[in-house]
């Protein structure tokens, strides 16, 4: 059967994966080869974002669910176990924050004030990101 992309994987084409690897570098995020990389766990939280899940074995079922279509965008199944140490050690606005402002310095002028203006309620507001 001829291999078929998801959706999932034209979001995925918006990361610009270059600077992604050079910021993962920069802040020596992969430094410990038998934890979580940084692109599967970006991958797994970007899914669990668009697919709403609410929770980690939520998030770890439609990791297994798409594992074969995942594993041509650079993503794999993770156990909710990794995971939950992934989210609690990794630094969020190391990595995960720079690709944010680069990826922010792309948009289009209108676009990067409304969303100037969002960020400031997300940093001064408590929200739930998945509901």
């Amino acid at each position: 059967m001829r291999h078929q992309n998801i959706v999932f994987h034209e979001l995925l084409k918006q990361i610009p994966w270059a600077i992604f690897d050079r910021l993962v570098e920069q802040h020596d995020a992969d430094r410990d080869q038998r934890a979580t990389q940084s692109k599967p766990h970006l991958i797994a939280m970007l899914l669990a974002q668009f697919c709403g899940a609410r929770g980690l074995r939520e998030i770890e079922a439609n990791l297994k669910s798409h594992a074969g279509k995942l594993y041509h965008v650079g993503g794999c199944a993770i156990s909710k176990s990794a995971l939950s140490t992934a989210n609690n050690s990794r630094a969020a606005a190391g990595v995960f924050g720079d690709l944010l402002s680069v990826l922010m310095g792309q948009l289009q002028a209108g676009y990067r004030r409304k969303v100037r203006d969002c960020v400031r309620l997300i940093d001064s507001t408590s929200v739930r990101l998945s509901t």
